[in-house]
């Protein structure tokens, strides 16, 4: 039986660095970078900058559009590293329904370093009043063992390092752990 390719998700809410630690894992693996974010429509960003919270009917149409960019690379054998919220539980259903060998990487912090980090940022979407309503749309992963929880108030690359052990074995294997 053939390896099917492997997808690392760095999930959690806005500020917890899905984005900087995705793109680092998958430049030090040499994995495919795909970043959720980029999927959402125009009228999700418009929302989410007016500091508007996302409904279920607004994650829909953003959860097919990053199934769609996903199909291709699984077709093609590519493992990858997505940046995604995954703050509900069938949205990371979804995502381990995509052919896909799957490790989750629940990454959080204080609720207020994450603020501090959002309140940095000047060239993103996301309104910081709209923190609150993510920590109360997240869904726990509680047993999914596929989700390893990641403290991530060091440093991105203090956290890659911490990390290698569990990816490389993840990445070495044939089933999700």
């Amino acid at each position: 039986m053939s390896n099917s390719p492997a997808m690392l998700i760095c999930m959690g809410v806005a500020g917890s660095g899905k984005s900087t630690l995705a793109n680092l894992l998958a430049k030090h693996y040499g994995l495919v970078a795909i970043d959720a974010d980029d999927e959402h429509p125009p009228g999700n960003r418009a929302k989410m900058a007016a500091g508007i919270p996302l409904d279920d009917t607004d994650r829909a149409p953003w959860m097919d559009a990053v199934c769609s960019r996903m199909a291709p690379l699984e077709a093609a054998g590519k493992s990858c590293v997505l940046a995604h919220s995954g703050l509900k539980k069938r949205d990371r259903a979804r995502l381990r329904q995509l052919g896909f060998r799957s490790l989750f990487l629940h990454l959080h912090a204080d609720p207020e370093l994450l603020a501090q980090r959002i309140g940095a940022r000047n060239d993103h979407f996301f309104s910081p009043s709209l923190l609150q309503s993510q920590f109360d749309a997240l869904e726990l992963p509680e047993g999914e063992p596929d989700v390893h929880c990641v403290d991530v108030t060091e440093s991105p690359g203090r956290a890659v390092k911490r990390l290698q052990p569990l990816i490389d074995s993840f990445l070495s294997s044939e089933v999700s752990p």
